[in-house]
């Protein structure tokens, strides 16, 4: 019997999987067999066309492609049949002539097929009623003897908020949680499908991962330690949602979880990512839920939380707060004054002037206790002082006749799956220049800055495949007005606890006026980076240094570079409305020596979900020739 100290200390379900039998495998040798018995299998599963069954595409990936089938695995070792990654056919057949081949056939190997591939022998002997006394062993025995050990009592989905810090976490991530009846939850055993890198230049990430360069892969850890990374280091809140597995469903899961320790695949950014490919886990434990045939070009870890609610897989959720949410919270709760003494107490200052009553002193304390933690996480204390510090913050709140709990009633955030829907279609009509216009606009996926922002990061955009098409009438001239391979802008506010920077990066095509004042279409970059700041009811403002690069054959050099500034009010009501009143200013350089500026508000009204009214009002000047513009458009997300 594996004890939970083991259990939790290797953490790789598959390597405790063969830790537990190898011994005794490595002993046996197949019993006598007869192939005529292994060519009777093989020929009653092609009678049932059991390469063309939904559940074994499931367990293999299989999904569809040009002339047939193809695997989204990557990795050799996934497959027996040399042709197994685009022949079900085939790999099936294989699969149960490895079954009977004797333990000595493997012995340079962790695991005999039976036991590497037992989701698969779990189906196929479902199917052909495999006479156990003929396989080397008995895979389902070995199985369920292991499962006991364990103690699994249900699954859990948690989605972690979006991290504006990094490009792969922008989106937010999923993951599963494997609980055990006799530990607590923060000991349970999480599943997670992440990118196998160590870049941390975030632009070459997402050329990476948008391409498929990276190795993705499960990986296998106690849940402290995700909490510890997210809720903590990444100040990024939590969702736990409850799945209502039943014990066959969990072992169904457990058992592709073995199949896959170990094999990589190819990782794509949008498409087969973190959320996506946990989906197969799902829908191996309940096939008749199609997860995975839901995405088919775009993957975003909401939706995939959208889905899993939609088919009826979830019970109950719950909320973790991040350290940052906590941090906010208990400064609100309490006066000015207190606030001001617990900052002060984890400067390592004493604890001065009295309080109102024990409830009181307590949030004081905790916060002072947490917003330490916020200093040691960001480098601002050393571990020695952090120690001695919450040492005697410890001791005080100890000392209190109080044992309510001071977060028990934090605002919770609405839940990831209540977001607005990510694509977006635009319809709306214009004045550009004295030139009326009807412009049509597509963005693939995620959102942006105008968009209500309920679920999501405030003041934030993170859009990719973003075009907008104009038509104007009097000319009869259509055209591509900007194309954005992606744009990403994160305007997080500075106050007395957290000071991030502001940022923004978008790259693409846009219309830009050229010197003889006509337009043409430049390869563009922006970017810039600066701070942002709370003016309470009135909104945020922001303000940045700002690159804005352009490359066309129209000007001196092939570009028309600018540095400038930019800045803005930004101000939301109840994910309802918003607006936002924006300036910037620049200069271009290297002969096409001009300013370049622009002035203008926009306003967005979203009266139900998934549907936005929008308009916007611009002057923008460059060589010496202004351009007004007035539009108004409606959107759907689907």
């Amino acid at each position: 019997m594996l004890k939970s100290a083991s259990f939790m200390k290797y953490g790789l379900l598959a390597v405790l999987f063969y830790l537990f039998f190898e011994i005794n495998i490595l002993a046996q040798e197949l019993p006598g067999k007869s192939q005529d018995y292994i060519n009777g299998l093989i020929q009653k599963a092609a009678d049932m066309e059991l390469h063309n069954d939904p559940y074994w595409r499931l367990l293999l990936h299989y999904k569809k492609s040009f002339g047939g089938y193809k695997s989204l695995i990557d990795d050799k070792d996934f497959f027996i049949s040399p042709d197994g990654k685009t022949e079900p056919q085939k790999e099936l057949e294989a699969t149960i002539r490895a079954f009977f081949k004797p333990v000595s056939e493997y012995a340079g190997e962790k695991r005999h097929p039976v036991l590497k591939f037992v989701a698969r022998y779990n189906w196929l002997n479902s199917k052909l009623s495999i006479d156990t006394s003929m396989l080397p062993l008995d895979p389902l025995k070995e199985f369920s003897d292991y499962y006991r050990t364990l103690k699994i009592s249900n699954a859990t989905l948690v989605f972690s908020s979006g991290y504006m810090g990094s490009p792969a976490s922008m989106f937010g991530h999923t993951f599963l949680i494997l609980e055990r009846s006799d530990s607590n939850r923060l000991l349970s055993l999480s599943v997670n499908y992440a990118a196998r890198s160590d870049e941390s230049f975030g632009p070459i990430f997402a050329f990476k991962g948008l391409f498929g360069l990276y190795e993705g892969l499960y990986s296998f850890t106690p849940y402290y330690n995700k909490i510890n990374e997210y809720v903590y280091s990444e100040m990024r809140d939590m969702w736990e949602y409850k799945l209502n597995f039943s014990e066959d469903e969990i072992r169904r899961m457990v058992m592709h979880i073995i199949e896959l320790e170990g094999i990589t695949s190819d990782y794509f950014f949008m498409t087969e990512n973190c959320s996506y490919n946990l989906l197969f886990l799902l829908e191996v434990a309940r096939p008749e839920c199609a997860l995975t045939d839901d995405f088919l070009f775009i993957t975003e870890p909401a939706q995939t939380v959208r889905e899993v609610i939609n088919y009826g897989m979830v019970d109950s959720t719950s909320y973790r707060p991040s350290l940052y949410s906590k941090i906010m919270y208990r400064a609100d709760s309490i006066d000015k004054a207190c606030e001001t003494k617990a900052i002060a107490l984890a400067g390592g200052k004493p604890l001065e002037g009295s309080f109102a009553n024990n409830e009181e002193e307590a949030k004081t304390l905790d916060l002072a206790s947490e917003y330490l933690q916020f200093l040691l996480l960001k480098g601002r204390v050393t571990q020695e002082e952090y120690a001695k510090r919450l040492v005697a913050v410890l001791q005080k709140r100890s000392e209190l006749d109080y044992t309510g709990n001071t977060l028990a009633d934090i605002t919770i955030p609405s839940r990831p799956e209540l977001s607005h829907k990510s694509s977006k279609l635009s319809v709306g009509e214009g004045i550009y220049g004295g030139k009326d216009f009807l412009e049509f606009k597509y963005r693939l996926n995620c959102h942006e800055l105008m968009d209500e922002e309920e679920a999501l990061a405030p003041n934030s955009e993170y859009s990719f495949m973003n075009a907008a098409f104009r038509y104007y009438y009097e000319t009869k001239d259509f055209r591509l007005k900007h194309f954005d391979f992606f744009s990403v802008t994160s305007l997080p506010v500075i106050n007395k606890y957290f000071a991030d920077t502001c940022w923004k990066a978008k790259v693409g095509f846009e219309q830009i006026v050229t010197p003889d004042l006509t337009h043409t279409l430049a390869a563009n970059f922006r970017g810039g980076m600066g701070g942002a700041f709370s003016l309470g009811r009135a909104g945020d403002v922001y303000a940045m240094a700002e690159l804005n690069a352009n490359i066309s054959g129209k000007f001196d050099y092939y570009n028309f570079t600018a540095v400038g500034v930019c800045a803005g009010l930004i101000t939301s009501y109840k994910y309802t409305f918003k607006s936002h009143i924006f300036a910037s200013w620049g200069y271009a350089l290297l002969g096409n020596a001009t300013a370049d500026w622009t002035v203008g508000a926009e306003g967005m009204l979203s009266p139900i979900k998934d549907f936005a009214v929008s308009a916007k009002l611009s002057r923008h000047s460059v060589f010496d020739k202004t351009f007004d513009e007035i539009q108004v458009s409606a959107s759907i997300y689907f």
